[in-house]
């Protein structure tokens, strides 16, 4: 919201309608003008700009890790570690995690199950398992200590960020203002090293 609170004040009768999903949206029937997608872009139909990276953390707190001891592997790690694990709302399975060289799995047996991002990093904050967050959920808390990481030579490349639109001429001032503002901003915010 700080990159957008600006535009605000410069534009008093300019309207911002921010919806929060994991669910993969229909621009078109939702008249959606501006989306932020953390992925890759799998249509080809949206003005699409990339402006940052995220990178993801296999993380635990310090307690748990001394308690269960550190995994060595990618198969210790999920098969003998508990593990939270975060629901694909658009099918209603678990996430993979994402490993180096294109890599993916699920926990076997996962300790914690939720559909919220902030609900998971909770969960591993709180000791109940390990957790594959994004930076931007993991960061502070490694930084604080409050977290470790581990298997950082297993960490996938990073996921692009995108701003994006749905193709339209012509487009509508706000909806490039906005649009804009947030490539921008975005671009700004730091982005950590896996």
């Amino acid at each position: 919201m700080a990159t957008l609170a600006p535009l605000l004040a410069a534009h008093p009768g300019l309207v911002l309608d921010l919806r929060l999903s994991e669910v993969r949206a229909d621009v078109v029937d939702q008249q959606i003008d501006i989306g932020v997608r953390i992925g890759p872009m799998r249509d080809s139909g949206f003005v699409a700009r990339a402006v940052a990276q995220v990178h993801f953390h296999v993380v635990a707190t310090p307690t748990l890790v001394a308690r269960v001891g550190a995994p060595q592997t990618i198969a210790e790690l999920l098969d003998q570690r508990p593990c939270t694990a975060m629901i694909d709302l658009n099918n209603g399975r678990p996430w993979n995690w994402l490993f180096r060289g294109s890599r993916q799995q699920a926990p076997a047996v996962p300790a914690f199950v939720t559909d919220d991002p902030e609900a998971e990093q909770a969960a591993v904050l709180a000791g109940i398992g390990f957790g594959q967050l994004p930076d931007f959920l993991a960061q502070p808390a490694l930084r604080e200590g409050r977290l470790v990481s581990v298997l950082d030579a297993e960490a996938p490349k990073p996921w692009p960020v995108h701003v994006y639109r749905a193709r339209q001429s012509p487009v509508p001032a706000r909806v490039r203002l906005v649009f804009e503002a947030l490539v921008q901003g975005l671009a700004k915010l730091p982005s950590s090293s896996a």
